[in-house]
């Protein structure tokens, strides 16, 4: 028996020995089964080669100017207001006092009525103030001893209420307009009576001026007369008579008012 020098290496085989030709045939078919055994439980990557796009993008940088923003003050030239403060001097009068007052309404009444007309007959009837008024019946007694005095009051006091006056009584308010009926005994002979007048005034207390003097004064506005031949035959008339001067009178007292302006030649 032959020992190797070297234990890594196998025993070299003797030169007399014959080839076992069958054994390494047996032992190609092994490998070849083997290796195809193989391919198919480890199958091998496949590389396939294929063609690649490549897409270069090309970046061209263009340069920019550069903007810079500038503030400009624009100077626009606007109009400016003065003002300017100017003393002046404006005199207001004084408050008038209650006494003032009164005396300039009265001297505007007076001046207005300069331009108005002559107020003759029913336009000279000055109006009643508040519409009230006061009647007074007075006269002879010896024309009452025949005529009734009540009968005359009642029928001349029913002429003025039905125009809307007030009647005070004449021992009330003082009041500024009056009535005067006056039954007079105009003349008689040895006690028979010949003629009387019949009269109604309209009165009025009021503040008048003449020959440079103020004065409170009793001022008539309206006369309304009649005369009448007094008799047996004629005493009953004198109630209508005096009725209907008081119609006439009270007329002219409800329709009172300013005279219209004098008309002036062009």
């Amino acid at each position: 028996m032959i020992i190797p020098k070297d234990m890594n290496q196998p025993p070299p085989l003797p030169a007399s020995a014959p080839v076992p030709w069958g054994t390494i045939g047996a032992l190609g078919g092994a490998l070849v089964i083997g290796a195809a055994a193989g391919s198919m439980l480890f199958p091998r990557e496949h590389i396939i080669e294929k063609p690649i796009e490549v897409t270069v993008e090309k970046r061209v940088e263009v340069p920019v100017e550069k903007i810079i923003e500038r503030q400009v003050d624009r100077i626009v030239e606007k109009p400016v207001e003065v003002v300017r403060t100017v003393e002046k001097r404006v005199e207001v009068p004084a408050k008038l006092t209650k006494e003032q007052e009164i005396g300039a309404n009265i001297f505007r009444n007076i001046v207005a009525a300069e331009d108005c007309e002559m107020g003759l007959g029913p336009k000279s009837v000055f109006p009643a103030k508040d519409k009230k008024i006061k009647i007074f019946v007075g006269g002879d007694e010896t024309v009452f001893r025949k005529v009734s005095k009540s009968e005359v009051v009642s029928r001349i006091e029913s002429v003025f209420r039905r125009d809307g006056f007030t009647l005070v009584d004449v021992d009330g308010e003082f009041c500024e307009t009056v009535i005067l009926v006056n039954v007079d005994l105009l003349a008689s002979n040895d006690g028979i009576t010949l003629a009387g007048g019949l009269t109604i005034d309209i009165q009025h207390y009021m503040m008048g001026f003449a020959g440079g003097l103020w004065k409170r004064s009793v001022l008539r506005s309206g006369h309304y007369s009649q005369t009448i031949s007094y008799g047996s035959n004629n005493f009953y008339k004198i109630p209508g008579i005096l009725e209907g001067l008081a119609v006439s009178a009270s007329n002219d007292l409800a329709k009172a008012g300013p005279t219209p302006e004098r008309k002036t030649s062009k």
